[in-house]
């Protein structure tokens, strides 16, 4: 009888353990060892992206596609303290601008600013919670978002990002991502993305392991003139980093101290 009970309880242990690993957010896929350029779907080498599919949560559905999204003054007020955004190009990184987490456009919708990147993929992701409570979406490092037509750059997340959209709400998140492609063109208004896959190419996962803890996602910055130019410069660097494993041989010893020289989140 003592014996049963201690099995019982130590199966129960187990099954505990299991349950809470089986809901660990950040979890990562099993990983496929592509060599450096060689990962289907990056740089210039040809298959669909691998691993399983990136899926919304359950009541969260889209309102509409997913596209490209360039923002320019028109779209921020001056108003509460805020000041406006003027993007040069698709295709440069952002100069002398000011950013804050959420803007407000003349239609009156608010984008919520999150993510890390430098402009090349910046996707516009219209979302509504149908559910009667405030839902987290979480994009895991590692998502990546699809080119429709394969013209335009896939969009890599190396850093996590959660929001949470209040019950029975519209949210438009303006999710930026880096470019996995870099023979492709930038992605803009009108360039349509479906959601991919969070991927498990090993060289995609031990950069997102590198960056885990540090300061790169717009949301990690107080939204300061000052704050902006260093997390631009970082993704400048950064973008360079990524086309190193997606088009390129790899990270350099150069390129590991300069994530290991970031700050902590």
């Amino acid at each position: 009888m003592k014996k049963t009970t201690l099995t019982f309880s130590l199966l129960m242990a187990l099954c505990m353990v299991f349950t809470s690993c089986s809901k660990d957010d950040d979890e990562q896929p099993e990983q496929e060892n592509y060599a450096l350029g060689e990962i289907p779907g990056l740089g210039d080498a040809s298959g669909e992206l691998t691993s399983a599919p990136f899926n919304l949560p359950q009541g969260i559905e889209l309102l509409d596609e997913i596209e490209g999204f360039d923002f320019t003054s028109e779209y921020w007020n001056f108003t509460g303290g805020s000041a406006s955004l003027n993007v040069q190009t698709k295709r440069a990184p952002l100069k002398n601008t000011f950013v804050q987490k959420s803007v407000r456009t003349k239609s009156h919708e608010t984008y919520h600013y999150f993510g890390s990147g430098c402009n090349l993929v910046d996707l516009l992701i219209p979302m509504t919670n149908n559910n009667s409570v405030a839902t987290t979406v979480n994009f895991p490092a590692g998502t990546i978002l699809k080119s429709r037509t394969g013209d335009t750059q896939n969009g890599v997340l190396i850093k996590k990002v959660s929001i949470t959209i209040p019950a029975k709400t519209d949210y438009y998140l303006y999710l930026s991502f880096y470019c996995g492609n870099a023979n492709r063109d930038a992605a803009g208004t009108g360039d349509v993305y479906d959601l991919g896959v969070v991927s498990n190419a090993h060289p995609i996962i031990v950069l997102c392991n590198k960056v885990k803890n540090k300061k790169i996602n717009i949301e990690d910055f107080s939204p300061e003139l000052s704050n902006y130019m260093i997390y631009t410069t970082q993704a400048i660097r950064l973008q360079d980093i990524i086309w190193s494993i997606t088009d390129g041989e790899g990270m350099s010893e150069e390129d590991i101290s300069y994530i290991n020289s970031l700050p902590n989140s």
